[in-house]
């Protein structure tokens, strides 16, 4: 059922980490930790609360790591984490704005418009 699913999805979520660095340091961080991970400039940046990291990994291959987890594509450049998800306004151009719990507000593509819902539950 749906809320065994969630409950194993929040559990992979806790065990998938990410290896980040900033300023020449490693870290792990756990899937549960991020908000989202965004590709720019063939450069993947991960986003906490209040940091940023970057990851030496290419965008579809972070995506593979936290398959099964609460993360999903929103755009061609960003993975998000609907645990982080304050809340959610539909626009006129079929897109979707996020609001985040840390203030910070994506788009969610057209394109990835349905997959978003299904995996937000609206």
């Amino acid at each position: 059922d749906t809320e065994t699913k969630a409950l194993l999805n929040k559990i992979q979520s806790i065990e998938a980490r990410l290896t980040v660095t900033k300023e020449g340091h490693l870290y792990k961080l756990t899937a549960d930790d991020i908000f989202y991970i965004e590709c720019v400039d063939d450069r993947t940046f991960v986003y906490t609360a209040d940091d940023t990291y970057k990851s030496a990994l290419k965008l579809y291959q972070v995506e593979e790591q936290l398959q099964n987890t609460d993360f999903i594509r929103i755009s061609k450049s960003v993975l998000l984490n609907v645990t982080k998800l304050d809340s959610v306004r539909s626009l006129l151009n079929a897109k979707i704005e996020v609001h985040m719990l840390n203030g910070e507000r994506l788009l969610v593509n057209r394109h990835y418009v349905t997959a978003f819902k299904k995996k937000f539950g609206v």
